[in-house]
């Protein structure tokens, strides 16, 4: 059963990692001066980061990878000298990356801000040595300062890069918005997309659960129907399909597939799966021949996607 976070205020460490935990970040949680480790990943929570993250004086390693959280980076991130890591990956973040000062910052007279000077957002982090933002629906470009870090760190965003892991235009709400941190991207006109990353309430237990065994058995209907078809056309000519990154012959599987039983079967590309199934990271079932990917596909369809280890005596 999920539960709302609690964090206790004299707490040096607070690995809360895969509990099922539900809500929002309190803003509370900035008065743990003494917080060395805080790890909330693999969890339900939701919402913004709330600014008073920036109060954490002695926090070094942040994990809040593997979530829904939403809004945009808290520029006071850039507060904490010496933070070390930090994992926001996986998540519904949307905006540029904190980097200089920007009008589309906003301070809040209630919070416990930790600095009054100049806000640099991450270029102000200079002990940052481990950052992945990955797969969440940030835009603009990369900031100078973080240049520095591997390009996986920032893939499957909506980013200004060439890099070819950002997600397509048709996930980002429409053409990339040229925004760079002094640009203020407020009366930006809510899309589809940005309605539905914005929600603040949990997703019921009842619904994750009903949209896990149906994915499930979507994907062993498929594993059926592939199953048979290869024995039924096992003698006809034979495609062959790759699926893993390599260009060696050795990495390719020979499988019989009729194409005219196929026909109607909607195909994708491995780009459009490895965005949707966040890089083959999100598995919800596996068995000594497979392995069983959740994704979402752009317009919201959810699906299940099926590697078969193929044995080569077949």
């Amino acid at each position: 059963m999920a539960s709302e976070i609690k964090l206790p205020l004299f707490a040096i460490n607070q690995i809360l990692h895969g509990n099922l935990l539900i809500g929002t970040i309190p803003k509370e949680t900035g008065m743990l001066k003494n917080l060395k480790v805080l790890d909330l990943g693999s969890n339900q929570l939701t919402g913004p980061i709330p600014p008073e993250i920036g109060n954490l004086s002695s926090i070094e390693k942040i994990n809040f990878q593997s979530n829904g959280f939403t809004g945009k980076l808290p520029y006071e991130l850039g507060n904490l000298k010496h933070l070390e890591e930090l994992r926001l990956d996986r998540n519904k973040f949307q905006g540029t990356i904190p980097a200089s000062n920007s009008s589309d910052f906003r301070s809040n007279a209630h919070g416990l801000y930790a600095s009054n000077g100049s806000r640099m957002g991450f270029c102000r982090s200079s002990q940052l040595k481990v950052v992945d933002l990955s797969y969440n629906f940030l835009v603009g470009t990369i900031p100078k300062c973080l240049e520095y870090l591997p390009r996986s760190s920032f893939q499957g965003n909506c980013l200004q890069t060439k890099d070819p892991k950002q997600r397509p235009t048709t996930q980002c709400g429409g053409p990339p918005i040229k925004a760079h941190p002094g640009v203020n991207t407020k009366h930006k006109p809510p899309t589809k997309d940005d309605s539905k990353h914005q929600s603040n309430g949990p997703e019921p237990a009842w619904l994750l659960v009903l949209e896990i065994v149906t994915g499930v058995m979507v994907g062993l209907l498929f594993f059926v129907a592939l199953f048979t078809t290869v024995h039924k056309w096992k003698r006809k000519p034979s495609i062959i399909i790759p699926w893993k990154k390599s260009a060696s012959a050795k990495d390719y599987t020979t499988i019989y597939v009729d194409a005219e039983a196929m026909r109607d079967v909607v195909t994708y590309s491995r780009q459009e799966l490895e965005v949707a199934c966040e890089d083959f990271s999100n598995i919800i079932g596996s068995s000594p021949d497979s392995l069983m990917y959740k994704g979402t596909m752009k317009g919201g369809p959810k699906i299940a996607v099926i590697s078969l280890c193929i044995k080569e005596e077949n």
